[in-house]
């Protein structure tokens, strides 16, 4: 024991003698490791919380055809049989895709439209989080940003107005919604509401 303290004391002391070589060289090792400690703090942390993020937003996870294409329900039920395809659900073409929506109000008799997009949904949509979208009878649910235009919230009733034109002359259609649920922002960026693909084949009917 008597040993050991007079290494440790010699050490000490060889240390301190040198005590501007030692210092330089503590600065040297602190300058090697801690840009190395902050990487592994970057990658094991900020961005393996980012990609985990992404890999679990339904949002990203989004695959959409670019253009118009006229598929039957063979193609679908082919793709919705891949064991990668987590959720399916057709579509119309975009220029059917557009609705006037409106929330009307005792304040307001003739309240502003908006222009909102509609998106098909169904039963298992990974943006619902187990709770329906839409449904046959006019619940819809509307994204954070669609909500904020409208200043809409669960529960109220919305006004959906679609037009066409016959001969010359427009034709618009009104029908009643109500607003099932509003969706988070990180799920959905734009200002869309989600709709039952019975509503939107009929809109595009129309």
């Amino acid at each position: 024991m008597g040993r050991l303290k007079q290494i440790l004391y010699m050490a000490g002391a060889d240390l301190f003698h040198d005590r501007l070589v030692s210092a330089c060289q503590v600065i040297i090792l602190l300058a090697v490791v801690c840009p190395l400690l902050l990487l592994f703090a970057l990658k094991h942390g900020v961005a393996t919380s980012l990609t985990d993020e992404l890999a679990n937003n339904p949002e990203t996870l989004r695959i959409r055809p670019v253009g118009s294409y006229s598929l039957g329900e063979a193609f679908f039920d082919a793709v919705a049989a891949r064991p990668e395809a987590g959720f399916l659900v057709p579509t119309t073409r975009s220029i059917a895709s557009q609705i006037y929506l409106s929330r009307p109000t005792s304040e307001q008799p003739r309240p502003e439209l908006f222009d909102i997009q509609m998106l098909p949904t169904a039963s298992g949509d990974p943006l619902s989080q187990g709770e329906p979208l839409a449904d046959e009878t006019g619940g819809v649910s509307l994204s954070a940003k669609a909500a904020r235009r409208l200043g809409a919230k669960q529960g109220d009733d919305l006004i959906g107005r679609v037009e066409r034109s016959r001969n010359g002359r427009p034709e618009p259609a009104e029908l009643p919604l109500r607003v099932l649920h509003i969706l988070p922002e990180r799920f959905h960026g734009q200002a869309t509401v989600f709709v039952d693909l019975s509503l939107l084949m009929a809109v595009e009917r129309f």
